[in-house]
């Protein structure tokens, strides 16, 4: 997957830009693709200006196989409808950064190819503890509990064996630490591709009730 982006950017030099945003335990890079046509647009204007941008991410857990393929297709329309002149598909890509990572989790995604088609998690170290008279060491952290918002509070555990473990401590894991990258580029909306169920999950969901006061008009949205 990584080498088909790289053969994108060789192909289409001046609208996408590879970034590595950061490593992973077992040291795999995680690479940003940025779709953009600002750096070709003719007025001299644009190059300095920092535009509305978009973050679509896929891959956290890494057994849900069809959310990278999907950020990949969703990539690939970008750059062809733009390439094709189609007018909706440039309009979005001369007005809009879309910052797209195809597989936040790539060292899990890699582990669910080749051990354990089920994975979810990360692959953290293995954490070990005695039970009884055995010891038992599990690995990784589910990286979508990772995050500092209400972190340990609902919805994930505290116990290292189990699939939605939140970790040691909030941005414990070099995947989520990585999104610092999205204070020096702002984004306008926030997209992270899961494939379990058919579901849009919005904001705000770790409490019933509790919600900012523009959440029926983001609601609206969908």
């Amino acid at each position: 997957m990584e080498e088909h982006l790289f053969r994108l950017r060789e192909m289409n030099p001046r609208l996408i830009s590879l970034y590595e945003i950061g490593r992973t335990h077992e040291n795999r890079s995680i690479v940003t693709a940025k779709i953009s046509a600002r750096q070709i647009m003719p007025d001299e204007s644009w190059r300095p200006f920092r535009g509305p941008a978009i973050w679509i991410d896929a891959g956290v857990h890494a057994r849900e196989w069809i959310a990278p393929a999907t950020a990949m297709i969703l990539i690939a329309a970008l750059v062809n409808g733009y390439n094709s002149e189609d007018v909706g598909v440039r309009h979005l890509v001369e007005h809009i950064d879309w910052y797209i990572t195809p597989v936040l989790n790539p060292d899990g995604y890699e582990y669910s190819h080749t051990k354990n088609r089920m994975w979810r998690k990360n692959r953290r170290p293995a954490f070990c503890k005695q039970q009884y008279f055995n010891r038992i060491c599990c690995s990784g952290v589910d990286l979508n509990r990772n995050f500092d918002w209400f972190w340990s509070i609902t919805g994930s555990s505290a116990d290292p064996c189990h699939e939605t473990y939140h970790g040691p401590s909030a941005f414990s894991e070099p995947e989520s630490r990585e999104f610092y990258f999205l204070q020096v580029h702002p984004v306008k909306a926030f997209i992270s591709l899961h494939s379990y169920s058919q579901l849009w999950l919005l904001p705000y969901g770790h409490k019933k009730r509790n919600y900012p006061e523009d959440f029926h008009t983001v609601q609206a949205c969908f």
